[in-house]
């Protein structure tokens, strides 16, 4: 990497990986990773987006999606969309509500939860970039209505399918003692377009995937 930085968040566009990060002045800059020749590039982006401490930095950096090759990301009530080929920065009022920290993006469609919490979660909510409207995914009433009071902590995207990961506290006993575990679950759902834009979902799979003491920050779709 061509700068030592810190809070980096990186992101996939025109394929080159876009690594955010602070400097130790706690500036905002971008660097380019270009997958054609493998090579970092020379030129180090700095956006023109002041951020002056790091609580403010890691909040911006950790809420980021890519959507039609621009990358959208919420600093506390607003967000910004990035254009890589343009190499400007302008606000998108039409996002402004919207928590991108565990959102995931599926054929241009974004994901997300309603709110910061997770908790109690009725529903999963949709963006659609290209007529800039906002939607909820029908056909999950069933799913969500057994899953009251656990903690919904990220969504994905699993070859086209929507991937929901959740977890649940667990008490078990060793000896005298009683210890508290997480379970940490997850549910893929097909989507389905239908006339009129609407998003059908349906569930194909629900299991466990860990259990333990562990903390899920982010997920990733790969290809091996």
């Amino acid at each position: 990497m061509p700068v030592l930085m810190s809070n980096t968040n990186a992101a996939i566009a025109e394929e080159k990986i876009y690594v955010l990060g602070c400097l130790d002045d706690l500036k905002t800059v971008i660097v380019l990773f270009n997958t054609t020749k493998n090579v970092w590039e020379p030129e180090i982006l700095k956006p023109d987006i002041e951020l002056h401490d790091e609580r403010r930095s890691f909040d911006f950096l950790n809420q980021r999606v890519v959507m039609a090759n621009k990358m959208y990301m919420r600093e506390f009530s607003q967000t910004y969309v990035y254009d890589p080929k343009e190499n400007i920065w302008r606000p998108d009022d039409m996002l402004r509500s919207i928590k991108l920290r565990s959102a995931c993006v599926i054929d241009d469609m974004l994901y997300y939860y309603p709110d910061d919490y997770f908790y109690d979660v009725k529903y999963i909510k949709t963006y659609d970039l290209k007529r800039r409207c906002l939607g909820v995914v029908k056909g999950l009433k069933k799913l969500f209505s057994r899953m009251k009071k656990l903690q919904f902590e990220h969504t994905a995207d699993y070859g086209g399918n929507l991937a929901l990961f959740y977890s649940k506290g667990i008490n078990y006993r060793r000896g005298r003692d009683v210890k508290c575990s997480m379970e940490h679950w997850c549910v893929e759902i097909s989507l389905e377009r239908r006339q009129g834009g609407e998003i059908w979902g349906k569930v194909e799979y629900c299991g466990q995937v860990l259990v333990g003491h562990r903390v899920v920050l982010n997920c990733l779709n790969v290809m091996v």
